[in-house]
């Protein structure tokens, strides 16, 4: 299912991207022009369309003229020359037609034009020509947002050099003299322009249609989906574990306490001789002087060694002083492929 998902979400994706993409404006009823946009008058329309069909009826020639909003993903001269190609401007032998696409934007310093012409036109005028036309005849009016002043001018000077190209003696008509013709409410005519009419269809949304049709029918799969899982009772299942037999440590016989007293090592005595001094001081200190005396000669004599006075051995043991520990240390941390040039669009 996941799989069948995926695969509908990249197909609507890419129809999508197709749709816009390749969105090109059908061409209209009267075909000389293509008011997408919604910015030409009544008046430029009807010069447009009456001026062309005298001028294909002579030459075969056609001055398209049409108006959109956006281009999709196309650039202006691609999309020109698509449109151009697709709608097969010119005659088909000569290939000598034009195409004038206007991008209107909602501010008009955004907005972008050019002109695509067939390979049978380079003798008629030159690219570059065109677009020194189309900045002193169209660019004035366009910046000022007058789109269809701007469209009538530039119509006109490009049919006068189809015109005289060919040798023509072809009058330009303008609103008024096709008005008193009585052109316009003529059947015959073949003029469907209406006054306050809405704008062009646009092609491509049938295409546009059919991705959203994807995309619904995408996301309604995926709600289905969505409430088949949460509706399905999942039975809980019994887990058998295996008996685990317990593991059996044999009692350890107690272990010996080892007492260990402490003990330290202590500095080697130091002796030191120093001669018994008799207490002179009174009377108690001549009785022991005397008693003394008495001793020694009594050991003399039955020793047989003369007596001699000898020095009492004492000692002394220096006393031991504990050095102090520290307390803590510190540690370490880390057209079909007919057009053969266009003329320049706008210079900002």
């Amino acid at each position: 299912m996941k799989k069948l998902l995926s695969v509908c979400i990249a197909l609507a994706l890419a129809l999508c991207s197709w749709a816009f993409a390749a969105s090109l404006l059908e061409k209209s009823k009267d075909f000389y022009y293509n008011d997408a946009a919604d910015v030409l008058e009544y008046e430029a329309k009807a010069e447009i369309y009456f001026n062309n069909k005298n001028l294909e009826k002579a030459t075969g020639s056609q001055i398209v003229v049409t108006t959109v909003k956006s281009t999709g993903s196309l650039t202006r001269d691609i999309y020109a020359d698509r449109l151009f190609n697709s709608w097969g401007v010119g005659d088909k032998k000569k290939d000598n037609g034009f195409l004038l696409l206007m991008v209107i934007a909602r501010n008009p310093d955004d907005g972008d034009y050019w002109v695509s012409q067939g390979s049978g036109t380079n003798a008629i005028i030159d690219p570059g020509e065109i677009g020194d036309y189309l900045d002193i005849y169209l660019e004035p009016d366009f910046a000022k947002g007058r789109y269809s002043d701007g469209a009538r001018e530039i119509f006109r000077v490009l049919f006068e050099h189809v015109r005289d190209y060919y040798g023509l003696n072809l009058a330009y008509l303008n609103y008024a003299a096709i008005e008193e013709s009585g052109l316009l409410g003529s059947e015959d005519s073949g003029f469907t322009a209406e006054r306050g009419a809405k704008k062009e269809s646009k092609s491509g949304t049938s295409l546009i249609w059919i991705a959203i049709i994807a995309i619904v029918i995408i996301v309604i799969v995926s709600r289905s989906r969505r409430k088949r899982q949460s509706e399905t009772v999942i039975s809980p299942t019994t887990v058998v574990t295996p008996p685990v037999t317990p593991i059996v440590v044999a009692p350890q016989p107690p272990r010996p306490r080892t007492f260990r007293t402490g003990y330290y090592h202590a500095p080697g005595q130091i002796f030191s001789r120093t001669p018994s001094r008799p207490s002179s001081s009174g009377f108690g200190g001549f009785l022991n002087s005397l008693g003394r005396s008495m001793s020694s000669a009594s050991r003399s004599s039955s020793s047989g060694y003369s007596s001699h006075s000898s020095s009492s051995r004492s000692y002394s043991s220096p006393s031991r002083s504990s050095s102090s520990r520290p307390s803590s240390f510190g540690g370490g941390s880390g057209g079909g492929g007919r057009t053969s040039g266009g003329g320049a669009g706008r210079r900002k």
